[in-house]
C-alpha cells in the first residue's frame, strides 16, 4: 500500500513526492537503502526511490504538514527528528545504537537515553518548576529529595537518565544536588509571614514572661 504523504493528487512519470509504502509482511530495510517498485503482472517498473524513515508511524492525513517538514528535514541530514518523534524522554541507547550506531550530531546523553536539545532543556525546565514548587511548599527545609522531583513525563527516564538529568543542572549551576537533596542556588530556609509573627510573639513573650 502506497500513501501519498506530499499534496500531489497525480503521478507523473519523472516526478518526485513522499510516499509511505506499507507491506504485508515486514522487509529489513535500513535508512539511505534504495528500492524499486515492480508490478509483479504484467511486469511493469512503478517507480523507484530512497529510504528515509524506515521507522515511521502510520501516516494520517491530519499530519500532512507535520510530517512533511518531518521528512525534509531528515533527507537534510537532520536525526534529531527521531529523537523528537519518539516521545518527551527520547530513545534508550542500545535502540538508537541499532538504528545509526552511534548517537546523532548534537543529541544528549542521559544515562541510558539519547535526547535532543529540545527534550533535554524541556526536561530540565519541568525538574527547575518542581524544585520551585517544592520549596514554595516547605519553606523550612533544607532542600527537597531528588527523586520526589521525578514526577509526571520526568517518570518516563529511568533511575540512570533522571539522576544523570539532576548532575547536568548541577553542572551548569541551575541547582545544587547534596546527600541526596536539590536546592536552588540561592536557596534559604525562610520563616513564612505567619510563622515570623508567630515567632515574634513568642519571643516577646519571653521577655516580659517572670522565667
Amino acid at each position: 500500500i502506497a500513501q501519498n504523504i506530499s499534496d500531489d493528487n497525480d503521478f507523473s512519470p519523472g516526478m518526485e513526492t513522499w510516499l509511505q509504502l506499507r507491506c504485508e509482511t515486514p522487509i529489513l530495510v535500513q535508512q539511505g537503502d534504495r528500492f524499486i517498485l515492480r508490478r509483479a503482472s504484467p511486469l511493469t517498473t512503478l517507480g523507484g526511490g530512497e529510504i528515509f524513515d524506515p521507522w515511521a508511524p502510520r501516516f494520517r492525513k491530519k499530519e500532512r504538514s507535520k510530517r512533511t517538514l518531518q521528512l525534509e528535514a531528515i533527507s537534510q541530514g537532520d536525526q534529531l527528528v527521531f529523537l523528537d518523534r519518539a516521545g518527551p524522554a527520547g530513545l534508550y541507547l542500545k535502540e538508537a545504537h541499532s538504528r545509526w550506531g552511534r548517537p546523532p550530531p548534537k543529541s544528549i546523553l542521559l544515562g541510558d537515553r539519547i535526547l535532543s536539545p529540545s527534550q533535554c532543556n524541556s526536561l530540565s525546565d519541568k525538574v527547575l518548576a518542581h524544585l520551585r514548587e517544592s520549596h514554595l511548599k516547605n519553606p523550612l527545609s533544607l532542600g527537597t529529595p531528588k527523586r520526589s522531583l521525578q514526577s509526571g513525563v520526568l517518570m518516563e527516564l529511568g533511575p540512570a537518565a533522571f539522576d544523570a538529568l539532576i548532575a547536568r543542572l548541577d553542572n551548569e549551576k541551575r541547582l545544587v544536588s547534596s546527600d541526596g537533596l536539590a536546592r536552588e542556588n540561592d536557596w534559604k530556609p525562610y520563616l513564612t509571614d505567619a510563622e515570623e509573627n508567630a515567632a515574634r510573639q513568642l519571643l516577646d513573650l519571653l521577655d516580659t514572661s517572670k522565667w
